[in-house]
């Protein structure tokens, strides 16, 4: 038999669909500073290589081809990877208290303290708990917390107990 939940937890159902993540972790990914400073500067390259070749702009056209399908190979690296992984996409509960994160699934759960996520963010929509500095996090739609939840969320996120 299972002890009760403690009196802080509290415990939210939602699920991610597939194109929404999809969608977050690319833009996420591609708005990082690091991509932007990396296509810029391939986009410099490329302009300056039509004017060091201006008789064979096909070697500044190829910088241009690399930056157009850059982003598309991401997106569809991204999709593979959340096509790959059913827990993504499953739908999900969600049992929050201030010392960690219980995540379960239909056949699977997963207990993490706050202190292994390494930072937190929010928008209008979703709530983001960052495991690492790649631009993934775990998405979480504000949408299933209700007014008190998500202030809670917010609280113990930011503090994450470290």
């Amino acid at each position: 038999m299972q002890p009760p939940p403690l009196p802080d937890t509290q415990k939210v159902s939602y699920q991610v669909p597939r194109n929404v993540l999809v969608r977050i972790w690319w833009r996420r990914m591609m708005l990082r500073p690091r991509r932007l400073v990396f296509i810029a500067l391939i986009l410099l390259i490329s302009i300056a290589l039509f004017f060091l070749y201006p008789n064979d702009p096909f070697v500044g056209f190829i910088f241009l081809l690399f930056l157009v399908f850059m982003p598309i190979a991401q997106y569809r690296t991204i999709a593979k990877a959340v096509d790959n992984d059913r827990i993504l996409t499953d739908p999900k509960t969600l049992e929050f208290g201030s010392s960690q994160l219980v995540l379960t699934g239909p056949d699977w759960k997963s207990e993490m303290p706050w202190t292994r996520f390494r930072g937190f963010s929010e928008d209008a929509a979703y709530f983001y708990l960052h495991l690492s500095d790649n631009g993934i996090a775990s998405v979480i739609p504000k949408s299933a917390f209700s007014p008190e939840q998500q202030q809670r969320f917010r609280q113990y996120a930011q503090t994450r107990n470290a």
